[in-house]
């Protein structure tokens, strides 16, 4: 990923390397760039609200922000407006590009930054995100769900990752965000815990709930189309 004009963040195309998971996002879900134009002041109080509710810093150097359906929509919208992206085609590669940031039931999803620090340190901690899982992990009780990156072709040089956390397949539940003290642990260079504040404990377990509501609705439907 880099930085765009205006700020947003845009990650290199996407290189296909086995086996996709299902597209959680289409060019249909996005509103018309007049409509968006249009609504855009009264829809951006509200997410810079979601944005802020889902924003952690894990070190003075190191940054998360939790993603939710809500907010990728809304970078994929920026990203069209500030490059000016009208066509079909642009806008399902800007689709397919993002969509690896939504959320699939059982998993948190999140942009990891590196912003401020040490240069060579602070490239060191973004290439070890990129090449390997347990670098950081989410800690909900006794419990350890490990990052690993989402990026299809991870780049090289970039202060910008794109991670998950399988927190379901570790025992997590959304009610132990609410129950349970939980915490950002990085694990390099030095071990470095930092307790997430509640508000975001909240956010974090309101996504989990609404992400196994539409993966339940989006199976219905697929069923009810093979039937």
């Amino acid at each position: 990923p880099k930085l765009r004009r205006g700020g947003a963040l845009t990650m290199p195309p996407r290189v296909e390397t086995g086996r996709r998971e299902p597209s959680l996002l289409r060019a249909e879900d996005l509103l018309a760039p007049e409509s968006f134009e249009r609504l855009r002041p009264r829809l951006r109080p509200a997410i810079a609200g979601l944005r802020a509710a889902r924003r952690c810093r894990i070190r003075d150097d190191l940054t998360i922000s939790f993603e939710n359906r809500e907010t990728v929509l809304w970078h994929v919208h920026e990203v069209l407006r500030i490059e000016g992206r009208t066509t079909a085609h642009q806008i399902d590669e800007e689709v397919r590009r993002y969509d690896c940031l939504v959320p699939r039931a059982g998993e948190l999803r999140a942009t990891l930054m590196v912003d401020g620090g040490d240069r060579d340190a602070s490239d060191r901690l973004s290439r070890l995100v990129a090449s390997r899982s347990g670098v950081l992990s989410l800690v909900v009780g006794d419990k350890h769900a490990l990052a690993d990156c989402v990026e299809p072709e991870p780049w090289i040089d970039s202060p910008i990752r794109y991670v998950r956390f399988s927190v379901s397949s570790q025992g997590i539940e959304p009610l132990d965000f609410l129950t349970h003290a939980v915490s950002l642990r990085l694990h390099v260079p030095v071990q470095t815990s930092t307790a997430v504040p509640s508000a975001v404990r909240e956010a974090l377990a309101t996504d989990l709930n609404v992400n196994a509501l539409l993966e339940q609705e989006v199976a219905y439907s697929q069923q009810e189309a093979a039937e």
